[in-house]
């Protein structure tokens, strides 16, 4: 609680040692994902992050029930189901955060923001005859 902006980056278990050697968080073992991230941006920026969860999982149940269109759909359907089954996993190890996963979880934050506009049936996807 005295420092709610944790102790930094790389502060704690083997990346503390190695980068950050006196620090007090540095050889502190951390298995889950919450669990480091809290170290690290401390409790402010656990709350940002589990804001930023929710927030996408609200979007695609949202824009689930909204969207007309069946293959939207089902796009929606699987990446609030990819997307819930990465944040449990980030509960007991660290799941988001590491290079294969990044990139996909990443991609998966900018479908959802984008599909709704694929959806919008005032939209013609008709091509422009020139």
């Amino acid at each position: 609680m005295s420092h709610p902006m944790g102790g930094g980056l790389a502060t704690n278990g083997v990346e503390g040692e190695r980068y950050n050697p006196g620090h007090e968080l540095a050889g502190f073992p951390t298995d889950s994902g919450y669990l480091k991230f809290a170290l690290e941006a401390g409790w402010i920026g656990l709350v940002i992050l589990c804001l930023l969860y929710f927030v996408m999982m609200q979007q695609c149940v949202h824009h689930y029930y909204r969207s007309s269109n069946p293959t939207i759909k089902a796009l929606y359907c699987a990446m609030a189901a990819a997307l819930f089954a990465q944040i449990v996993a980030h509960y007991g190890q660290i799941a988001i955060g590491q290079m294969p996963g990044i990139l996909f979880f990443f991609a998966m934050m900018a479908v959802i923001g984008r599909l709704k506009q694929f959806d919008d049936p005032n939209i013609a996807w008709e091509e422009e005859e020139q």
